[in-house]
């Protein structure tokens, strides 16, 4: 079965990360490189769900990845707000479970450039200081 969507998403969204800033770890790796895609799921009110999923490489040159779903707010004038909750796999939470898997939530801001849309991510410093950061990531419409 597959899920509706708001009339003006596309089928998809293709995730390109990238950017990083590290507000207290200056010599984290700033790139995050890696890529994902979100699939719309049913509208839930004036919120817009979707599946989400990403992998690539941390502050520190590892892997990493998450699954789950994000919900939207259409905020107008090109905005949105919106969370994302995963189950994200990150070598550092090792030290919390053999699988080094953790459920993670994390706020955003989409801003729309023509059909493309700019994320970013805050990451609050829950674990370790060195967490607190925001990321960057473009994400581009595949279908409608």
């Amino acid at each position: 079965m597959v899920a509706a969507k708001a009339a003006d998403e596309p089928a998809a969204w293709l995730h390109l990360n990238g950017y990083s800033l590290h507000f207290h770890a200056p010599d984290a790796n700033p790139y995050l490189l890696g890529a994902g895609l979100s699939v719309p799921a049913k509208p839930w009110g004036g919120f817009q769900a979707s599946w989400v999923a990403d992998a690539f490489q941390d502050s520190g040159r590892k892997f990493s990845a998450y699954a789950g779903q994000a919900v939207t707010l259409p905020l107008g004038r090109g905005f949105d707000a919106g969370l994302t909750g995963a189950l994200m796999y990150h070598h550092n939470f090792a030290r919390h479970n053999r699988l080094s898997l953790l459920p993670v939530v994390l706020p955003f801001v989409d801003y729309r450039v023509g059909s493309w849309k700019l994320r970013t991510y805050y990451v609050p410093p829950v674990r370790s200081v060195s967490d607190h950061q925001v990321a960057a990531q473009l994400m581009i419409p595949l279908g409608r």
